[in-house]
C-alpha cells in the first residue's frame, strides 16, 4: 500500500515537507504552469480540477473549461510521469444534464488512452445533485475502461443524505474493484465531506485501512487539512494501522 499527500499545482512550497510520502497527487490548477514540480523528482498522481474551479462536466456552457482542465490534467500527467489522473465526473446536474456528462467523459476515454482515467465517486448533498454518488452509475464508464477512485468522505456523506450505514455501502463501492482511495476523518452522520484530520470525527479509519489492504496493490492519499508534522504522524498511522 502506497501513502500519498494532496497538494494543488500552486502548492509548490508543499512538496519538500511531503517528502515522507510515498507519492504527491496534485489538483492542476487550470492556466497555472505545473512545470515547476518537476524539479523535486517525487512520484506524483494527477487530480483534474473539480467544480470548485467552475468545472462542470453536466453544463455545456462549461464546456471549454471542461476540456481545458481535464487536458491540462493529462498534459500535467504525461510532464510528471503519472500514469494516474483522477477526474469528478460531474458537478451539479441541476446546471446542465447526465447526457452531457457522458458525451464528455466517452470523448475523454477515447483521446487520453495513454493515462488510466479515474472517476470518483461524488457525495449526494441535500443542494444538488451529482453523478456517480452511487455504484450503478459507473457502470456504462468502467465499459469506457475507467477505473474509480473511492472517496470514503464522499462515501459517507452519501449514506448519511440516504440513512444508510457507510460501511454497507463501501462493500457495494468494492464490487467496483477500486484500488486508489481518497481518505479523511468525518462525522458517520453527517451530510458534509468535513476533510477532518484523521485523530479527529468518528470514522472507523482501521475499517477503511482493512478496506484498502482488501485490494492491493492500492494507492491511498490522505485529504487532511496542510500541517506537516500532523500529516507524518498521519501518514504513519495509516502505513502501519495504528490509530489513537
Amino acid at each position: 500500500m502506497k501513502v500519498g499527500m494532496k497538494i494543488y499545482s500552486s502548492d509548490v512550497d508543499h512538496v519538500k515537507p511531503f517528502s515522507f510520502a510515498d507519492f504527491i497527487e496534485v489538483l492542476v490548477v487550470p492556466g497555472l504552469d505545473w512545470k515547476p514540480l518537476k524539479e523535486f523528482g517525487v512520484e506524483y498522481k494527477i487530480h483534474a480540477a473539480h467544480q470548485g474551479f467552475g468545472v462542470n462536466l453536466a453544463n455545456p456552457k462549461a464546456e471549454k473549461l471542461n476540456r481545458k482542465a481535464i487536458g491540462e490534467a493529462v498534459e500535467a500527467a504525461r510532464g510528471l510521469g503519472s500514469q494516474t489522473v483522477v477526474i469528478h465526473p460531474s458537478g451539479d446536474l441541476r446546471e446542465g444534464s447526465v447526457e452531457q456528462a457522458y458525451k464528455l467523459l466517452s470523448e475523454f476515454s477515447k483521446e487520453y488512452t495513454d493515462v488510466k482515467l479515474l472517476l470518483e465517486n461524488l457525495p449526494l448533498f441535500p443542494s444538488d445533485r451529482r453523478l456517480c454518488a452511487v455504484p450503478s452509475d459507473f457502470l456504462q464508464f468502467i465499459e469506457m475502461g475507467y477505473g474509480v477512485c473511492l472517496d470514503f468522505g464522499h462515501l459517507a456523506a452519501t449514506a448519511a443524505h440516504s440513512d444508510l450505514d457507510y460501511e454497507e455501502v463501501t462493500w457495494e463501492f468494492m464490487k467496483l474493484k477500486p484500488n486508489y482511495f481518497h481518505v479523511s476523518n468525518g462525522l458517520a452522520r453527517s451530510e458534509a465531506d468535513l476533510h477532518m484530520p484523521l485523530n479527529e470525527g468518528d470514522f472507523d479509519l482501521e475499517f477503511f485501512r482493512n478496506v484498502v489492504l482488501t485490494d492491493e496493490p492500492a494507492s491511498v492519499v490522505l485529504e487532511t487539512p496542510y500541517n506537516p508534522r500532523m500529516n507524518f504522524e498521519e501518514y504513519k498511522a495509516f502505513k502501519e494501522g495504528v490509530f489513537v
